[in-house]
């Protein structure tokens, strides 16, 4: 209420602007103009795409990993159970989380894991890879769901709520039929990018499970941009998860509504759950194989999007308890249509009718557990109504089989039945499960109906007929601009105690500095103290005169004194306003609420309270309150005044956003205390809030300043430390840079001088070498002279030898030269020997 209530005007709004529309609260476009939720809606419907996509690739692609006929059927219901399954398990930590965690952070990354584990499905190619990530893309989902549904109330106004959720729901399931579109799409194109990219080749479901992959990775990124409030249970997070999961559960439990929901939501689960289960032997006994399948599927969810969208607008006024009920029986209706008529054509028709008040009843139930369930424990409510429906599932799909095999052979089915020569109807088992389960869904949707209704001794008939033919009467005129005061009204039934709750609030907006006008109807005016006196104490008036005459001093009334005091930012209390008109004629009168309602409507131009107040008091005591002064409309029978609670207590039920039903039996301080509770968060601000507010800013600005002035000094002094740091570590660089310098030139001067000392002793080695060279080479040329003058010498005695021995020969020739005689044993004379050794040399 708080978000949708104007704020302070401009100097240029004073007065009494033209009227400007102001969008009703079920409208949708005001809803998708809240930022935030718009960036969630959208990643929403990303998510649910890649969902229904990847249902569909994977229920395909385990089929085509399935080697046999029986395996094929087994393997598409494994990949059914599996996403299933987790919920067993997973789903009340889930709920947890959802209440403990940010769920911006779940919902990034619950995404982002769904992103690589379908990339790896296609990657891995193979049936129990399959397997394991659709078990573990289910649980992540599980943790994903809660945390969006608990988020959505936060970020729209509590009377925008039911279109948030309306919208959310119809993009869940309305982007079935666009999944099955795209998947036949994506497979066709498969079979011509194959050539292109190998990978494909044979797998025409590869290419839909990359798409399916990519939603998740940009409904990621659109998230991650996301700001919106954060509101979970901090004083759950002090205890252990198993304890909070529990406290979830008893809430439901212990909460009539919830759990009369949980329960018809769960019951309709289990009837549609054989649907799911059995659809493609359904269409395999009609001849139409996979394309009847996909059609059906999409035919289903298409029925879904259109309930959840036409219902809530079509049937506007229509009690919301006995719309839940009515449409799940209306589902089991559906049902035994599908199954009493074999014909592929009405199937589809059938399947509309079906998902259309299956998506009625899911958005209806959803709508009132998101009025109903606070947020402390939103996500784990959800949880459960998630994890319960995915166990129903799971329930039915493992019995459908069983069922319908069960039903064949008691049975006797399949039976063809001949209609005539051309028309011949084929039942199955399958189709009489479908039958048994049109039944069950029609007592759930009876028992619910019984349960819940809020309208006991009102015809169901006539109800629902008036809400079609004047729905075109529930849609308010355009409001006027915003106000820069508020508007509270006190409703009820007679002997409430209203006016004493006026005057209380009355003294307390003026307390706290407000500026409060307090009035009534009638009679707030000098025209409307004449119509208040014929009213309650004139004689007799026809019903329609009496609507009429209200509305003339409603009309009256808000143009002279409401609507200016609104303008001139005024706290407007008034003691009855069109809602009265709305319980009393159209309901005690019998005159029809949607004919009184936009009487009022026009006679108000569209004025509505930003709160108003049902003191709820039963006739009897409103009575004996009234002691023995009863004016017209006081004297009426107690069955006259319990029609008239009732209708308060639907107009608040309708529109919680704006309405606060306290028990009048309650003290007049109590009732206070909660009205004020429930009105001072949305009030304007007063002149002593205002300031109260100027002291606390200008506290805040000093000490913001101090702040700055200290962090700018602390900025200061860090910077002197990081420049005398900066300083000294560039001394030490430099001091080590010298010192390393200093080291190499002692280096290099080591080396020089070892490369000196290395050449002194090279000059030393090579000098000492040559001078033992030139001593050799000067003994080797004296011991060549020595050999020359003893060969020489040895030459001369040889030649003086021969030279003798010629002339001793020449002499014993000529002068016969007796020989000398050597005598035995004595060795020869010495020339003998030179001359023998001369001759043996010679020769």
């Amino acid at each position: 209420m708080s978000a949708s209530l104007p704020g302070p005007p401009e100097a240029s709004d004073v007065g009494l602007p033209p009227a400007v529309p102001e969008a009703p609260d079920h409208d949708i476009r005001a809803v998708l103009a809240i930022t935030p939720f718009r960036r969630l809606w959208l990643a929403l419907g990303l998510s649910s795409l890649g969902d229904w996509l990847g249902l569909l690739a994977t229920t395909a692609l385990a089929a085509t990993l399935a080697q046999t006929s029986s395996g094929k059927l087994l393997a598409v219901s494994g990949v059914f159970v599996l996403r299933l399954a987790p919920a067993v398990l997973f789903g009340p930590l889930a709920g947890v989380v959802a209440d403990r965690l940010p769920r911006r952070w779940v919902l990034v990354y619950g995404d982002v894991l769904r992103f690589v584990l379908f990339c790896t499905i296609p990657l891995i190619g193979t049936l129990w890879w399959l397997y394991v990530a659709t078990v573990l893309v289910e649980i992540v989902g599980l943790f994903w769901m809660p945390a969006k549904d608990a988020t959505v109330p936060n970020l729209v106004p509590r009377k925008r709520l039911e279109a948030a959720n309306q919208l959310s729901l119809v993009v869940t399931y309305g982007s079935a039929p666009v999944a099955a579109l795209l998947f036949s799409g994506l497979t066709l194109a498969s079979g011509v990018l194959d050539g292109v990219w190998s990978h494909l080749e044979g797998n025409p479901t590869y290419l839909a499970l990359y798409v399916n992959a990519l939603t998740f990775l940009v409904s990621a990124l659109v998230i991650w941009r996301l700001e919106f409030p954060q509101s979970t249970n901090r004083a759950a997070k002090q205890e252990s998860i198993l304890r909070t999961a529990v406290e979830g559960w008893q809430y439901i439990g212990r909460t009539p509504l919830v759990r009369g929901l949980v329960l018809g939501m769960l019951g309709a689960f289990a009837a549609g759950g054989f649907v799911i289960g059995l659809a493609p032997a359904f269409v395999s006994a009609l001849g139409a194989g996979s394309p009847g399948y996909g059609t059906l599927f999409a035919a289903v969810f298409l029925g879904m999007a259109l309930g959840m969208w036409i219902a809530p607008r079509l049937l506007s006024e229509f009690s919301r308890r006995r719309l839940f009920g009515l449409s799940i029986a209306a589902a089991g209706v559906w049902l035994i249509l599908l199954s009493s008529i074999p014909n592929m054509a009405l199937a589809v028709f059938f399947t509309v009718g079906l998902g259309s008040c299956a998506g009625a009843a899911w958005v209806t139930g959803y709508t009132l557990l998101g009025l109903e369930v606070g947020d402390d424990v939103r996500g784990r409510t959800f949880a459960f109504v998630q994890s319960m429906v995915r166990v129903v599932l799971i329930s039915v799909l493992a019995l459908g089989p069983i069922v319908a095999a069960t039903l064949s052979r008691v049975l006797h089915l399949p039976t063809t039945v001949h209609i005539n020569d051309d028309v011949a109807l084929t039942y199955t088992g399958v189709m009489a499960t479908f039958l048994l389960a049109g039944l069950g869904a029609i007592a759930i949707g009876y028992v619910s109906y019984r349960q819940m209704d809020d309208r006991k001794g009102v015809s169901l008939v006539a109800d629902l007929a008036l809400a079609i033919s004047q729905r075109q009467l529930h849609d308010p005129p355009a409001r006027r601009s915003p106000y820069p005061g508020r508007f509270v009204a006190f409703e009820g039934g007679d002997g409430a105690g209203k006016s004493t709750q006026v005057r209380l609030l009355g003294e307390w907006l003026g307390e706290h500095g407000h500026t409060p006008l307090l009035t009534r109807e009638p009679g707030a005016t000098d025209a409307g103290a004449k119509m208040r006196d014929v009213l309650l104490h004139g004689g007799d008036l026809s019903p329609r005169a009496e609507a009429l005459l209200f509305a003339a001093d409603r009309a009256h009334h808000v143009e002279t004194v409401v609507r200016p005091a609104l303008y001139r930012g005024e706290i407007v209390v008034t003691d009855r306003f069109a809602d009265s008109s709305i319980a009393y004629q159209g309901t005690g009168r019998d005159l029809g609420t949607a004919e009184v309602a936009q009487l009022s409507r026009w006679a108000t131009e569209g004025l509505v309270p930003d709160l108003t107040i049902v003191l709820d008091v039963e006739p009897d005591t409103g009575r004996s309150r009234r002691a023995d002064e009863h004016d017209r409309l006081e004297q009426e029978p107690d069955d006259f005044h319990a029609r008239v609670r009732e209708r308060f207590l639907a107009l608040a039920q309708r529109a919680p956003s704006r309405y606060l039903v306290v028990d009048a039996a309650l003290g007049p301080q109590e009732i206070h205390r909660r009205v004020v509770q429930r009105l001072a968060p949305v009030l304007p601000e007063s002149t002593i809030e205002r300031a109260a507010r100027e002291v606390r800013e200008a506290a805040d600005e000093q000490a913001r300043q101090a702040a700055q002035r200290q962090r700018e000094h602390h900025a200061q002094v860090e910077e002197q430390v990081l420049a005398e740091r900066q300083a000294r570590r560039r001394a030490e660089e430099q001091a080590r840079r010298a010192a390393r310098e200093q080291a190499e030139l002692e280096a290099k001067v080591q080396a020089a001088a070892e490369q000196a000392a290395a050449a002194k002793a090279a000059a030393e080695r090579a000098a000492a070498e040559q001078a033992e060279l030139e001593a050799r080479a000067a003994a080797a040329a004296r011991d060549r002279a020595a050999r020359e003058a003893d060969e020489a010498a040895r030459e001369a005695t040889r030649q003086a030898a021969r030279e003798a021995t010629h002339r001793g020969r020449h002499h014993r020739a000529d002068d016969t030269l007796v020989q000398p005689t050597v005598a035995p044993g004595e060795p020869p004379a010495l020339e003998d020997e030179i001359f023998d050794l001369g001759e043996r040399e010679q020769r």
